[in-house]
């Protein structure tokens, strides 16, 4: 390891029989860090007070998630971004702030 790369510095399997969502307040504990997890752990208000929280994620969005785009910025600078948008995310339900 070395400064210029980041490496997880805590990792968990869960049991595929449980639900995911019932361990996200256990994984997520230490604000300023990045969480990846899969789109099982997705509840647009949880989603809402990690982000007000401080906590950043990257995840995958559910198949029935209504995207809303507010903003798309320029790409054209990085041949690696495929989109740069300002969403809302959500269901009918539910609507979370938006996200970059």
């Amino acid at each position: 390891m070395d400064k210029d790369h980041f490496y997880p510095d805590q990792f968990e399997i869960t049991n595929a029989v449980e639900h995911d969502d019932k361990h996200l307040e256990v994984f997520v504990n230490q604000s300023e860090a990045t969480y990846i997890f899969d789109r099982g752990y997705i509840d647009y208000e949880r989603l809402d007070e990690m982000e007000a929280n401080g906590f950043f994620f990257v995840s995958r969005v559910k198949k029935n998630a209504k995207i809303h785009v507010r903003e798309t910025y320029d790409t054209s600078q990085s041949e690696n971004i495929l989109n740069d948008q300002m969403v809302v995310l959500g269901t009918q339900v539910y609507l979370t702030s938006p996200f970059a």
